[in-house]
Formats: C-alpha cells, sequence, structure tokens
C-alpha cells in the first residue's frame, strides 16, 4: 500500500485497512460477512476494484452504499460523464498499459439506484472518521478502507531469494519488466518466471513459454549472453516508457505486441511461427489457442 506523512496514514482511522489480496485470501461467506452493513471504500479503477464495488454494492444495496475512489478507463456508449467517469488519458494509452477493464453486470444500475458511488480523487488522507479526498470539505465517513491499486511485482519477486547477491540483482533492475523474453532475469539464469506480463489471451502465451522454458532446460536452445539480454530488456523499457501511460510505464503488459512476442518464442524454438494455412487466414484470421497446437513436437 501507499506511504503517507505524519497523522494523515491509516494509523489515524478508527476503521479498518486491508488490500484487496487479504478480500479474496477469505471465503466467500468470510467476504460477505467482512462489508455486510458496513460503509466500504473501495480504492482503484481496475476490474478488481470495480469488481469488488460491485459486489459490496449488491450485499449492502443503498442503506449502506459503497464508495468507490479513483478515475475509470471505460469503454464508449456507457454514461461515463453522468458519473465523472471519463478518462484522463488517451484508448490507445490504456490498452499499453494493461488499464482496460470491463464493468461488472449491473454496475451502471448501481450508480443508478445509489448503492454505489464514485469519487474522483487525486490524493488521499486518513482521519478518524474516514478519508481526506480533494476539494472535499468534510472527511468521506467509512468503516472499512480496501485498496485494490495492484500491487509491487518486483518486491514480491526479491523476496523469494534468500542470496542478498540475488536480492540486488532485483533491486539494481531499471524496473520490474527486467526479464528476457519476460522470463529469466539476465544475471539469474537458471530462474524462469511463468505468467509474468499480461496479454489478452494470457493462458496461450504462458503455455507457449511452458515450450520454451523446457527447451532451455532440454539444452535444444541456448541463452545470449548477459550483456545481449540486458540490451533486449532495455528495448522493451524504452519502448513501454515511450508509450504507456506514465504511471504505467514500468506496466508488464503486452497487449498490443503480443502475436509479435508469441512470434519471438516461436522462432527462438526454431518453429515456424506462421500457424494459418494460407495468407487469407494469416491476414484476416484471429490467432487463437489451437493455432499452437503441436507446436514443438512437430519439430521431433
Amino acid at each position: 500500500m501507499p506511504s503517507w506523512p505524519p497523522n494523515q496514514g491509516p494509523q489515524v482511522f478508527s476503521g479498518k485497512v486491508m488490500h484487496i489480496m487479504d478480500c479474496t485470501a477469505m471465503n466467500s461467506s468470510g467476504a460477505e460477512e467482512l462489508v455486510k452493513n458496513k460503509r466500504v471504500t473501495v480504492i482503484g479503477s481496475g476490474k478488481s476494484a470495480m469488481d469488488l464495488a460491485a459486489q459490496c454494492a449488491n450485499i449492502n444495496g443503498t442503506r449502506y452504499p459503497c464508495t468507490m475512489i479513483d478515475g475509470l478507463h471505460l469503454g464508449w456508449k456507457l454514461p461515463l460523464k453522468k458519473y465523472g467517469m471519463i478518462p484522463k488519458y488517451s484508448f490507445h494509452q490504456s490498452v499499453l498499459s494493461c488499464q482496460i477493464a470491463v464493468t461488472p453486470e449491473n454496475f451502471f444500475d448501481r450508480l443508478e439506484e445509489g448503492s454505489l458511488v464514485i469519487k474522483d480523487s487525486q490524493s488521499i488522507g486518513f482521519c478518524r472518521e474516514g478519508l481526506v479526498l480533494d476539494e472535499e470539505t468534510m472527511p468521506l465517513e467509512t468503516d472499512i478502507v480496501i485498496f485494490a491499486t495492484g500491487y509491487k511485482a518486483e518486491l514480491n519477486f526479491r523476496n523469494i531469494f534468500a542470496s542478498p547477491v540475488f536480492q540486488q540483482c532485483i533491486k539494481g533492475s531499471p524496473s520490474v519488466f527486467a526479464l528476457y523474453r519476460r522470463m529469466i532475469h539476465p544475471r539469474i539464469p537458471r530462474l524462469a518466471v511463468i505468467g509474468y506480463g499480461g496479454t489478452l489471451s494470457h493462458m496461450t502465451t504462458c503455455e507457449i513459454r511452458c515450450q520454451w522454458v523446457t527447451k532451455l532446460l532440454e539444452e535444444s536452445m541456448e541463452l545470449p549472453c548477459v550483456e545481449e539480454m540486458e540490451k533486449d530488456v532495455k528495448l522493451w523499457e524504452d519502448f513501454f516508457k515511450n508509450h504507456a501511460v506514465d504511471k504505467y510505464s514500468n506496466t508488464s503488459c503486452m497487449v498490443t505486441i503480443q502475436l509479435w512476442y508469441n512470434d519471438q518464442l516461436c522462432r527462438d524454438m526454431e518453429c515456424e511461427p506462421i500457424r494459418k494455412k494460407g495468407i487469407i487466414a494469416e491476414l484476416f484470421e484471429p490467432y487463437l489457442a489451437k493455432d499452437y497446437a503441436g507446436l514443438t513436437a512437430k519439430q521431433s
């Protein structure tokens, strides 16, 4: 969670402060009991934040409305202006940063009836009664504050190591995106990370990565030298810093270059990246998981 100046953080708040990961660790009945008949405030604007806010609104109704704080970045043909939800950056930047989210069922119905309220604030502070927001003369009174603002992947990655040397390698990385092919840290080549770097078809890409790592373990392909891997990592970092929204420039999102990335993995494994039958299909049909069936088996 974020840090605050003295006497403005959660320690002065009389209620409960949590991260959404704490909620997801509960069973359904425990999570419902936690928020039932409580004034809940959800901080965040992504898919997890919207799902949580909608669930709280469904449980408590208009008697205890759920408040959601942040700007949302949703699709067109929705009453965004009516509820103060106009994005602050372009659709292209949102896609590059993986900040596109699908609203839960009946999300705008909850807003219309008043069981869900959205407030936009660039800064947040705590007081005994609740939260202090921008341009609000009175505190937002609440019982529970739940942060749905993501987590620091770099910190989680670093903490799996007991060795201070490896911890320093991660800490010294220029960004949390410093993995060659989104899997291998150049200076920790015997560790592979599967699942880092989101795409629209994440499971398909993860399965291709598993086959890539298998090839590496079988020693049927080799990694470049450390300097070449770090050079490649730097190219990726520069791309996202130049195109993504500033606050998400270190994101692991690869949604706009997913097919190119899959092709890159195929070439590394000396597999054919063009998976469709015929030029028309290759140009106009979407790539699906079935297109990569038997990817490495054909090479045996």
